[in-house]
């Protein structure tokens, strides 16, 4: 009995100290403040790396933190997407609609918007027709496309801005069909990082002339080149090579309708 009694003694002896043991990078860990653990991990990003693996992942119910769900603005983003000449009152009263329905109710918003222009008797293509979306399926799968590209895009900005922060195990995921939960615990400076997380990001890239210009002068230039070309033919049969070098220069003169380069796209210097 004193042996059985000895032994469970020393075995639950053993148990505490590996506890204790294992317990040492937590409490190590906890012990540094945002400053420290920054300092840290730009200094000594191995160390860093190893603390943080090995300490215990404490949740907000025992550390506390910050827990904030953010809304992605898909309502600018077919706006964006619009053809701006064909955008009307009809568009504007059904997007509006439509972000208020996906903001009470949590509802796809791209749906919402077509079935309010349906109503209205519209096709939703009418704003969003191009060489590529030629009818009412092709523009809503776009849409619907963008939508997620986008959500998409707006959590791995989310997720690289929490990284600054150096929290251990953020918690970074969708919540229906425009929301997105961030959970960051042990965050001491909660305005910090509720003014880092909730900053706009806006990365857009536009083509500044309408496409149908752009469609046009490649037409333009076409012609212009097979006409370039049958004329050169011409005068090589004729027997007179001195001509096309004039004819060329002429041509190119005299025909103004021919769109340069730089009337393609707008220079723009904004970043």
């Amino acid at each position: 009995m004193p042996q059985r009694t000895m032994f469970k003694s020393l075995l639950i002896l053993v148990l505490l100290v590996l506890f204790g043991y294992s317990l040492i990078p937590t409490v190590k860990y906890l012990s540094l403040s945002m400053a420290e653990r920054d300092q840290m991990r730009v200094e000594q990003p191995e160390v860093y790396n190893t603390l943080v693996k090995k300490a215990i992942k404490l949740g907000l119910d025992l550390q506390g933190g910050m827990h904030v769900v953010l809304e992605v603005d898909l309502k600018e983003l077919l706006q964006e997407l619009a053809n701006k000449g064909t955008v009307d009152e009809r568009f504007h009263k059904a997007l509006d609609a439509a972000a208020a329905t996906a903001a009470e109710t949590g509802a796809n918003i791209v749906d919402a918007f077509d079935q309010n222009l349906q109503e209205m008797g519209v096709d939703i293509a009418l704003y969003y027709r191009n060489r590529e979306l030629q009818n009412h399926d092709q523009v809503v799968e776009y849409l619907t496309a963008q939508r997620k590209e986008s959500i998409d895009r707006a959590l791995e900005v989310l997720r690289n801005r929490v990284d600054e922060f150096g929290v251990s195990e953020p918690i970074i995921q969708k919540q229906g069909n425009n929301r997105i939960i961030v959970q960051l615990a042990g965050i001491s400076n909660r305005d910090q990082a509720r003014e880092l997380v909730g900053k706009t990001a806006k990365l857009e890239f536009s083509l500044l002339k309408d496409p149908t210009i752009a469609e046009r002068a490649a037409l333009k230039i076409n012609d212009y080149l097979a006409g370039e070309e049958s004329a050169a033919d011409s005068t090589v049969a004729a027997g007179g090579d001195s001509l096309t070098a004039d004819t060329d220069t002429t041509a190119i003169a005299q025909d103004s309708s021919v769109i340069g380069g730089e009337d393609l796209f707008a220079s723009s210097d904004s970043t």
